[in-house]
């Protein structure tokens, strides 16, 4: 018993230094929500998995059986957005190089980038195994940011059914891409 003892208390640095990077991630990530959600032209939104089985019903439909099966995946769904129009202090660029120079890029990889005009749109997500543990997406343009995060232990196809069924625009974009 003894020796158990001191095995594990040799091994415990050891453990808990390979644990945190997708704990400081997770960190980091509501650290910049709870950073800016009370601040002026920042709209926050957080919808936890108890309300994301709401949303899904009790009502049998293929469709919402659909939706039940997905949802069952995620943990939550964290929105937050800010109007450049609200507030001459900061500008929707700055936010998205902020956020992005803060992640943590040992645990997240750039999923698909698209660029159009003004407008930037990132995916970049973390993952766990096969599994995405979370789903990142980024748009910005001259007037808006907007920040998704999207957690659970889910795939790809999954939000892109997802987006099919609650209409979330942006996702439709993940549909071609989990096919290897």
């Amino acid at each position: 018993m003894k020796k158990i003892f001191i095995i594990l208390l040799l091994l415990f640095p050891i453990l808990s230094w390979a644990q945190p990077s997708s704990l400081d991630a997770e960190n980091m990530v509501n650290n910049f929500f709870e950073q800016y959600e009370t601040e002026d032209g920042f709209t926050s939104i957080y919808i936890t998995k108890w309300m994301l089985g709401m949303i899904s019903g009790k009502e049998k439909t293929a469709k919402k059986d659909k939706v039940r099966d997905i949802i069952a995946d995620l943990s939550g769904i964290k929105i937050l957005t800010f109007s450049g129009e609200d507030s001459d202090e900061i500008a929707p660029q700055t936010l998205q190089q902020k956020f992005v120079k803060q992640l943590p890029k040992k645990d997240y990889k750039e999923l698909m980038r698209i660029r159009e005009k003004e407008s930037d749109i990132q995916f970049m997500i973390a993952e766990e195994g096969s599994k995405i543990r979370e789903l990142l997406m980024l748009v910005q343009d001259a007037e808006e940011f907007v920040l998704i995060s999207l957690t659970g232990l889910f795939e790809l196809s999954q939000i892109a059914d997802l987006s099919d069924v609650v209409n979330l625009n942006g996702m439709e974009l993940l549909k071609d891409i989990d096919k290897k």
